[in-house]
């Protein structure tokens, strides 16, 4: 009946069930974890994740574990609890995984739209990471979409911006979208 002590267990659990790739019950120890955030603040003080990273950490655990809604629920309860205002880093990049999480679910339409929202959260100077995620994001969408010459655009600002501060992962991302719109342009001017 120690709560402190079973909210940072289940914390613990969560992080080691996520590290083994047992997804699913990494989101399971995550969320009894938040269900205990209100009721132990000494422990979630004390906690190594603190509550937005939790659910982070649980929200991504749920869409690689293809619980597609259960995702979006979990990232747009981090969103409704960050101040975009203050935060807007932050915020855009909670936006962004969003709008991952909503595609995976098969919600395109709300997904394109939100990160649309990410990239104008987020501010182009300084330079950032989260730009670069988002700006990638929005072009990968918009290629699958078959908006060809907008999706190029988008993933060539992702690439500069990735290049300005050396995401390489982004940039590998943007880079790979560019290709694939490429290859996609070939394929249809071979076919016309």
């Amino acid at each position: 009946h120690d709560l402190g002590r079973a909210l940072l267990a289940s914390v613990q659990a969560g992080q080691a069930a996520e590290a083994a790739f047992a997804l699913a019950e990494a989101v399971g120890h995550y969320e009894r974890a938040l269900e205990l955030w209100q009721q132990a603040p000494q422990a979630a003080a004390s906690s190594p994740l603190d509550r937005g990273a939790l659910l982070q950490h649980a929200a991504q655990a749920a869409s690689l574990a293809g619980e597609g809604p259960r995702a979006v629920a979990l990232i747009a309860q981090a969103l409704a609890e960050t101040d975009a205002a203050a935060d807007p880093l932050r915020a855009g990049a909670l936006l962004e995984r969003l709008a991952r999480y909503q595609w995976f679910a098969g919600d395109t339409f709300a997904a394109m739209t939100t990160v649309e929202q990410a990239v104008a959260t987020i501010p182009a100077k300084p330079p950032s990471a989260e730009r670069a995620r988002a700006l990638a994001a929005h072009g990968q969408m918009l290629m699958l979409w078959s908006r060809n010459g907008v999706a190029q655009a988008r993933c060539e600002e992702a690439v500069a911006v990735a290049r300005q501060i050396g995401a390489r992962a982004v940039e590998g991302h943007g880079l790979n979208s560019l290709r694939s719109e490429e290859h996609t342009s070939e394929l249809q001017s071979h076919h016309d």
